[in-house]
């Protein structure tokens, strides 16, 4: 007869089913928000142009000065707002036409690592 009774008790909790459904779907609510907030921030992280170009610039070979002052030329589009700019794309005109590769200067590569340094992103 006892038995009987704990089974009574596993019929008469209709409410705790209930409860379950309603937190399942707010944490399936909170992980939806989650989830977009994230991606929201993914997606605006990848889509700064300028951030691209700065890591580019860092990569860059300086070896290889003709190409180096080539792609200086392209990605310093990005960065209107830096001092060195105008003087960094005057300096490295001349190394652009050369038919052999002729390393950077001490000059150079001094206003060369002051426009990266003062990139602001």
């Amino acid at each position: 007869m006892e038995n009987l009774e704990d089974i009574d008790i596993l019929m008469h909790t209709g409410s705790n089913f209930y409860i379950f459904i309603i937190l399942l779907i707010i944490f399936s609510v909170l992980a939806l928000i989650l989830v977009f907030i994230i991606t929201k921030f993914i997606i605006s992280a990848k889509s700064n142009p300028k951030k691209k170009a700065y890591d580019k610039i860092k990569k860059l070979d300086l070896e290889d000065s003709k190409q180096a002052s080539y792609r200086l030329t392209k990605y310093a589009t990005y960065f209107e707002d830096n001092p060195y700019k105008d003087q960094l794309l005057i300096q490295i005109e001349q190394y652009k036409y050369h038919k052999e590769d002729i390393p950077f200067d001490e000059e150079s590569l001094t206003i060369i690592r002051r426009f990266t340094n003062s990139c602001k992103i």
